[in-house]
Order: structure tokens, then sequence, then C-alpha cells
């Protein structure tokens, strides 16, 4: 049975605006710091790492479209429904111009995307919303009253660590990304296996030291790479393992490491195949792409195991109706 207390932890932060750096993702990691003893490593936007630029603490208060005096959509009611990093615009728009700034779901005209590109260019940003294809063939010719208020700081991005010890400082690493507002299984869900993970091994004997690394895609992970290798860490991280996507009934997904035989892709393969799980095996960046990009860059051979694909991928469906507790507990015994 899944842990209690880890399900209730998921539940807090799944609702959760955890943009790579806002109010909430700090919120994220004071909850998480409740129950395993954490480091917080901080990085300045002042800091560039290999042309990479931390976005500005970013947040909104209020993102609202009205017509006629009435308020027709109003994107406090999800986070998802405002595309990250959006600048702050008040103005009259006729509905064509108001079209070039929504985004919808080509899959389902009843569901939001997750619009992330700006946090990754945030030197070249618009504003806009996401919102259901039906809601954008409904919009009447006309005028619409858009208002957007965003408020943004230089506070820090902050990257978050957890290390159990064993007889040999030879490192193995988890890795799971928690930014990603109200979305369950991508990747809170891998963030939540995590520290079962962890959970479980405090209970063994180890031969290895395992460290749990929480941290926003891809950004995250580059900044926290280039302090390990300037501090001498690095050296001590010999393999590591992606956790992605672990929460849904949907089949494991195992991605070999750029190698695709390093110790840990035996190690898994292993596991999977003495199992009773169904899964399957693609190789390196042709499953899911994410952080083992940048790790495999700095030397650390990353597979990742994931429960993907699956419907609901970057959208308002992904919530917690579509976690199953006995998978994510499947999926920690796994790891």
């Amino acid at each position: 049975m899944f842990p209690a207390d880890l399900m209730d932890l998921m539940q807090k932060l799944f609702p959760l605006r955890r943009y790579l750096c806002s109010p909430d993702y700090d919120k994220a990691i004071n909850l998480i710091a409740d129950i395993i003893p954490l480091r917080q490593h901080c990085f300045s936007r002042d800091e560039t790492v290999n042309h990479w630029q931390i976005p500005p603490h970013w947040d909104y208060k209020t993102a609202r479209i009205c017509r006629n005096g009435n308020c027709i959509y109003d994107a406090s009611e999800c986070p998802l429904q405002i595309i990250a990093l959006s600048t702050s615009f008040q103005g009259t728009v006729s509905r064509e111009q108001l079209r070039q700034h929504l985004h919808f779901d080509h899959r389902n005209p009843n569901w939001v995307p997750w619009h992330f590109r700006q946090l990754y260019r945030p030197w070249d940003r618009t504003w806009g919303f996401c919102v259901t294809k039906e809601f954008y063939d409904s919009l009447e010719p006309g005028d619409y009253d858009v208002e957007i208020e965003t408020v943004e700081s230089d506070e820090p991005l902050t990257v978050i660590d957890y290390e159990i010890a064993g007889k040999s400082n030879k490192t193995i690493a988890l890795v799971a990304h928690l930014d990603h507002p109200h979305m369950a299984n991508d990747d809170l869900a891998g963030v939540i296996v995590g520290l079962r993970v962890m959970q479980l091994l405090v209970e063994k004997e180890r031969k290895f030291t395992y460290r749990l690394v929480i941290v926003q895609e891809i950004v995250g992970s580059e900044y926290y790479l280039n302090k390990m290798r300037n501090s001498g860490e690095l050296k001590h991280l010999f393999g590591g393992l992606f956790l992605e996507m672990l929460g849904t009934r949907t089949p494991f997904a195992l991605q070999s490491s750029f190698n695709g035989n390093s110790p840990i892709d035996q190690a898994i393969r292993n596991t999977l195949n003495t199992s009773n799980a169904k899964w399957s095996e693609g190789p390196f960046a042709t499953v899911i792409g994410n952080d083992e990009i940048n790790w495999e860059a700095h030397g650390i051979a990353m597979p990742s195991l994931s429960r993907f694909p699956y419907e609901q991928y970057h959208s308002d469906h992904d919530n917690m109706d579509i976690i199953c507790p006995k998978c994510l507990e499947e999926s920690a015994r796994v790891v």
C-alpha cells in the first residue's frame, strides 16, 4: 500500500502554481522539507550556465477575458489557463487579435493544454491564454476586453536534493522534476515515487550512496550539475535514473541511457524482466526527452523509467483522478 503521508503530500502539491521560479514552487519545497532533511541549492538570475537563462520569479494576480462587461474566461480557476510567463496586458482587442493569443489542445476540444515555451525563452515573451477548442470556436465577432496582471522579481531558482549514505561514496542519482503547475503525473508522480524509494532505501543495508535530486525540468538540472562539477561532487556520481510520469496504469517504458548498457540499464532490465509488470524499451531520446539529456552531457549515464505515453499528457486532465496509488507503489518497488 502506498503511504498515506505521501498521498497527502501529493494532494497538497498538485494544485500549486509550480512554475520554474514562483511563490508556489517555493511553497512546494517547504512542504517537501517537512518530510525529508533536504539541501537547497540557490542560483541567481545573474548567473548564465551553458547559455541557459533563469526565468524571472513569476506569478499572476488576474487573467481574464470579458465581453460587454461580463467575464467569459477567468484563469484563476486553473493555472494552465494562462501561458507560463505571460506578460501583463490590459486592453480591448478584436476577436481576430484575441485568437492570436489563444492556444488550444488539438487532441481534444474540451481540454486545456500546457503552454511552457516561454519558460525556456524568457527573453521572447508575449501575453496569452490556454483555452479549450470549444471556447475558441465559440467566440463571436466583435471586441473583447483583456486584463492580465502579473508579478515578477529576481528571486533565485532553487534545486533541492536529499542523500542517504552507503558504505561507498559512489552515488546513484534519482532525478525528477517538480515544475508543471496543476499536473499530477508529469512529473509530480516522479517526485513522489522518488520520495517513496528513499523511504524504502533507508530500511536497507546500502553499498552505494543514493541521492534524490528534485529539479526544474532541464534548466534546474543544468545549473545543479554545473555546481556539482565545480564543487567536485560530480566525480562521485557514477549513474542515475530519471523518474518520469510513474503514477498511471500505463505500462512501464524504459528509455536506455546513451550508452545503452550501463549498470543501471542492466539492473532495471533485470528487475523488469523478473517482475509481473508490462513494459517496453526504447533507445536513448526515443521515448520521452527530459533532464537525462543534461546528465548524459556531464558524463552521467541516465536511463529513464516512465509510464509514457498516456492520453492526458500536457493537459488539464493530467490530474489526481488518473493517479493510481497501487501504480505509484509498484513504480517505487521496481526502482
